[in-house]
């Protein structure tokens, strides 16, 4: 004799019931295993065929998930008997049933229980069950919940290598107490992944850095940028490069030689050098500055001493106004500082055959001639004179900052 029915969800029914029952309050329902007091209807109840129930919204989909089932009182007696009374055959029929569905109910119920079906009302509890008897085949997926897990039991030895990923691991929960030392390496880690969320204050050691394993690659664009901001020079930043000397030599590692090359505005290959250029392109413009051979004069910015130079301007040399004074000589020969008497020593003095005038009058040279020192013949070979005024000085590779 079957006490229950089952049926698929996904509909409001009608949901066929076919056992019998002894009054119609004895009739229960449930979806998915929560019994419903409310929300659906039975009809063409009878006693002794069934009926069917509907619901007023569409049940959860699921398979057998819908389930009729008659629930007998089984301490109230249906029938009560007094001395000397007359007994009814209606009566005995109600109390036999009673006793029949009763039974009947747990039957099902322990049949649920030994089959594992949902909806038992006998209820296990651990001291019933005997050790290692609940293995894989017994646990339904997905039924271990957090909360059914003792602290710490999950080892190492629990967990399958490989099955811990990111989706797995709470923000900030990595902490050096998790990690090995050396074993987060290079490999272990995805492009730009390693993000401040991620880490714990103060939780990475060095002794949990393999040497040469953080790359620029692994570090974020903001972290990046800031430490390229706090420890590197900025870009368009000039430097003095005291590197391999000759025609060769490269610019360190992040700059450019200032020498005046065409960049682009964007990624390009610049001698021999392929990077993105855009930031220096914005400072600069299309060509580098050439300083190859010059001398750098701070800007005047508006202090007076070099008025009206634009930034970056080139000036062209220039030597100050002055004058030289001399004692007048005893003779005009005398004036000739490289020498006297006749030529070809006369030639290259300070002044040459000056005759009679007065030296002290700019105009009074009737008779003599002015001449030079000759910067290319006249250098005494002590190499002071040449095609150009300069102080003392060293060549070194001026280089730019891309």
């Amino acid at each position: 004799m079957a006490s229950e029915n089952r049926h698929n969800g996904g509909g409001t029914g009608p949901f066929n019931f076919t056992f019998p029952s002894i009054q119609q309050s004895d009739i229960k329902v449930s979806v998915n295993n929560t019994d419903l007091s409310s929300g659906f209807t039975i009809n063409n109840y009878n006693s002794v065929s069934g009926g069917n129930v509907t619901f007023s919204s569409n049940t959860a989909s699921g398979t057998n998930n819908v389930r009729i089932y008659r629930e007998t009182e089984p301490e109230t007696l249906a029938a009560t008997f007094v001395s000397g009374s007359s007994i009814r055959a209606i009566d005995l029929n109600t109390c036999n049933k009673q006793s029949l569905f009763v039974a009947d109910e747990n039957t099902t119920r322990l049949n649920n229980l030994a089959l594992g079906n949902s909806g038992s009302a006998i209820v296990i509890s651990g001291t019933n069950i005997a050790d290692n008897s609940i293995t894989t085949q017994k646990i339904l997926d997905l039924e271990v919940k957090t909360a059914d897990l003792d602290n710490s039991a999950v080892t190492t030895a629990k967990i399958a290598d490989l099955n811990v990923t990111s989706a797995k691991i709470a923000d900030l929960n990595v902490t050096s107490a998790k990690l090995a030392t050396d074993a987060v390496t290079t490999s272990k880690i995805a492009n730009a992944n390693i993000t401040g969320a991620k880490l714990a204050q103060s939780s990475v050691g060095t002794g949990m850095i393999v040497d040469g394993a953080v790359t620029q690659v692994k570090l974020d664009s903001a972290l990046l940028a800031a430490l390229q901001t706090t420890f590197s020079n900025p870009i368009g930043t000039v430097i003095w490069y005291a590197g391999v000397g000759g025609a060769g030599t490269p610019p360190p590692t992040g700059y450019l030689k200032a020498n005046g090359d065409t960049i682009p505005n964007g990624t390009g290959t610049v001698q021999n050098i392929t990077a993105d250029f855009s930031a220096l392109y914005a400072l600069v413009g299309a060509t580098l500055p050439d300083l190859r051979g010059e001398f750098i004069r701070g800007w005047d910015d508006g202090k007076g001493v070099d008025a009206n130079r634009q930034f970056k301007s080139t000036q062209a040399e220039l030597i100050k106004s002055h004058r030289h004074w001399i004692s007048k000589a005893a003779g005009p020969d005398d004036l000739n500082f490289s020498g006297t008497g006749g030529s070809p020593s006369q030639e290259y003095g300070l002044f040459a055959d000056a005759g009679n005038g007065n030296i002290n009058d700019d105009n009074s040279y009737p008779n003599g001639r002015f001449t030079r020192l000759d910067p290319q013949t006249n250098d005494n070979g002590n190499g002071s004179l040449h095609a150009e005024t300069r102080p003392r000085n060293v060549a070194l590779l001026a280089c730019i900052k891309y």
